[in-house]
């Protein structure tokens, strides 16, 4: 299980978790309006619906690192904005396919403990994403039903399509991640008129990628599988408002890595993450359009890059911690 952090701040952020979902249950008076909701983490469009996602976040990161004799070295402030763009399409009622990319705007200020701030910046998209969601068992019975189980097989692909350069004080890095990844897992949801429950795990593999380092020296990264099990829900207040709440983790496997150009090699380990999450929805148009602002927060794991060869190169990355908030926009071309 993902290791967090002692400390207050996790114990404050775990009981607001903890309330909100305490608070999204069953027991409000039933909405008794149709189970398709655009907001609900279970929706699917049906065959010819196209459904788009548009959101902006803003993301803070903090972190630290330590050296081989668990002394501070730096400290690391990451600021991004980012700006996702998603669109499903329903093949039939039961098949969907999605497209999505990011773009990011990112500022990194690394603080180095006997020595002056660096700030650098990085710009672009990520690599994009595509996928399908097929759903193998739908219970949904129109209108008047008083609750359905369902249950999905995702698959999504990302290739590799933008580089993934360093940033440097004299140049701005970009966003790709170097190399190709894909994802297989499944869902279950159970949806009722006021609540939907929403189980997911997913196989997520990263395959090998390179980084242009900020020195002009290149990086290699083996591959490795990272498990996520994630439960979420959605409350719904009225036919307009909604809540959703939910909690993922992140479980990542060891991974090794080599400087071409010095031909030292190291080992990663750790850095698994729980993600908290949780969005007030209003739904402008009932099943056509809805605005959410969202929030989450991202607690991870030390993350180790040892030196077998040379162990006093070996760093710890600790305390990081990542705090998003954002606005969302949520529309169905039926």
């Amino acid at each position: 299980m993902p290791h967090v952090p002692d400390g207050s701040s996790c114990r404050r952020r775990a009981g607001v978790f903890l309330a909100l979902v305490f608070f999204a249950v069953p027991g409000l008076p039933a909405a008794q309006y149709d189970l398709r909701v655009l907001s609900d983490p279970s929706f699917l469009p049906w065959q010819g619906e196209i459904m788009g996602t548009s959101s902006y976040v803003n993301a803070d990161t903090n972190e630290g690192t330590e050296n081989y004799l668990s002394h501070t070295r730096d400290t690391r402030v990451i600021s991004s904005n980012q700006w996702a763009q998603t669109f499903s399409f329903g093949l039939t009622d039961d098949l969907a396919l999605r497209l999505g990319d990011t773009l990011v705007l990112q500022e990194d200020t690394t603080t180095p403990v006997n020595g002056p701030s660096e700030t650098t910046y990085s710009q672009g998209p990520v690599d994009p994403t595509v996928g399908a969601t097929w759903r193998v068992v739908d219970e949904d019975e129109g209108y008047d039903a008083q609750g359905h189980f369902n249950w999905d097989w995702i698959l999504s692909y990302s290739p590799n399509l933008f580089e993934d350069q360093a940033a440097s004080p004299t140049e701005d890095g970009t966003n790709g991640r170097g190399g190709e990844s894909a994802s297989l897992g499944t869902a279950l949801s159970w949806v009722s008129p006021d609540f939907t429950l929403y189980w997911e795990y997913l196989a997520n593999y990263l395959g090998e990628r390179d980084t242009t380092n900020a020195d002009g020296t290149t990086t290699d990264y083996g591959s490795y599988v990272q498990n996520s099990f994630g439960l979420n829900t959605q409350t719904r207040f009225t036919r307009r408002f909604s809540l959703n709440a939910g909690v993922t983790g992140y479980w990542n496997g060891g991974y090794t890595g080599q400087n071409q150009n010095t031909g030292a090699g190291f080992v990663v380990g750790g850095g698994n993450e729980i993600a908290f999450n949780a969005a007030l929805n209003f739904h402008f148009v009932p099943r056509v359009l809805v605005g959410s602002l969202t929030y989450a927060n991202d607690v991870y794991s030390n993350r180790s890059y040892a030196y077998p060869a040379n162990p006093t190169n070996s760093t710890t990355t600790v305390n990081e911690d990542v705090n998003v908030f954002g606005v969302r926009l949520e529309y169905l071309f039926l």
